[in-house]
């Protein structure tokens, strides 16, 4: 071959790659990838060929997580699903995901759920999974879920959220490639949780979401309150005396009746939280601990601070807002 030959072959060469993982061409050959929910694809990815309001998301969570030049490129795809993957001809990066999966996901949960999983999905490149062929998928899920745990706080996302979208679209037993949704959401756990104990803004609220790390949003004060359709109670408004002869009859000596935001909640002697007119547990009532004298109502939904017979919810900025009080004779 003359050199002028092998000018014009490497040229072509060039073209062709630029060609076949351009994220404007019909097909891109990928040598491996990782899929959030298991999604099989066969030899590569078909692009739409049009920019997504999900695009600018994910150049958005780059911008966020320090990246703003990061050599991943973005696009929506026919394939279903959410996906990590590599093409080494060309040597590139891709982050792959399906508009109408994104759609059905915001529409069951919300868009910071189609977050959720473009932070697990970048957690695969940025621990290079995609490479390591060699090494156990599963784990490498695990990983990427606790990434996404991790940064979901950080990023102040909205883990209710978080976990829908593990619980709506990851699959419910293990795979080959994927653990199974238990599993994989006591990863999600573990990583926000860590992010709880490194970032937490002050130790008080520190302890309040590692209990509940779960569902931070519902110990907002002001957020819980504005959602509540009545008030807390006001003790001076009612009859004092008729009112706790009233709730006599309706506990025994051993228990102890709070008001929180309207609701009347019992704690019975062991700690078991439960609506007045309800035998169905909702909630524990901690002791002091992680060197806080104060003690915790846990709700199932929330958790408060009991205080001199007051009870508070507290703010992300670690300031009080008092929403009940611990009723006594």
């Amino acid at each position: 071959m003359t050199k002028s030959s092998k000018l014009f072959f490497a040229l072509f060469l060039m073209l062709m790659c630029s060609m076949t993982c351009s994220s404007d061409r019909e097909v891109v050959k990928v040598e491996a990838y990782r899929s959030y929910n298991s999604s099989v694809v066969a030899g590569g990815f078909q692009f739409v060929g049009y920019a997504t309001k999900y695009d600018t998301i994910v150049r958005e969570l780059f911008d966020l997580l320090g990246l703003p030049n990061v050599d991943i490129a973005v696009g929506a795809v026919v394939e279903d699903g959410a996906f990590a993957s590599i093409s080494l001809d060309c040597q590139r990066r891709f982050l792959q995901y399906s508009e109408p999966f994104f759609d059905r996901v915001e529409a069951s949960a919300s868009l910071d759920a189609v977050k959720v999983i473009l932070l697990h999905e970048i957690g695969h490149h940025l621990r290079w999974h995609p490479l390591e062929q060699n090494v156990n998928p599963q784990a490498q899920e695990k990983e990427a879920d606790w990434f996404s745990g991790f940064y979901a706080y950080r990023l102040g996302l909205d883990t209710i959220n978080g976990k829908a979208a593990l619980e709506k679209f990851t699959n419910l037993s293990e795979t080959v490639t994927h653990p199974g949704r238990s599993e994989r959401l006591e990863r999600f756990r573990a990583g926000y949780k860590e992010a709880v104990r490194a970032y937490a803004p002050n130790p008080l609220l520190n302890q309040i979401l590692i209990e509940e790390f779960y569902l931070p949003n519902n110990i907002i004060a002001l957020e819980r309150a504005i959602e509540s359709s009545v008030q807390p109670r006001q003790l001076d408004e009612i009859d004092q005396s008729n009112f706790m002869q009233t709730l006599s009859l309706l506990s025994d000596e051993t228990e102890t009746i709070y008001s929180i935001l309207g609701d009347l909640i019992i704690s019975d002697e062991m700690g078991d939280l439960r609506y007045l007119d309800s035998d169905e547990k909702i909630g524990q009532l901690i002791g002091p601990s992680f060197g806080t004298p104060h003690e915790i109502i846990k709700l199932d939904y929330a958790s408060y601070i009991l205080q001199d017979d007051q009870i508070y919810a507290i703010n992300f900025d670690g300031s009080r807002m008092r929403v009940g009080y611990k009723l006594t004779n």
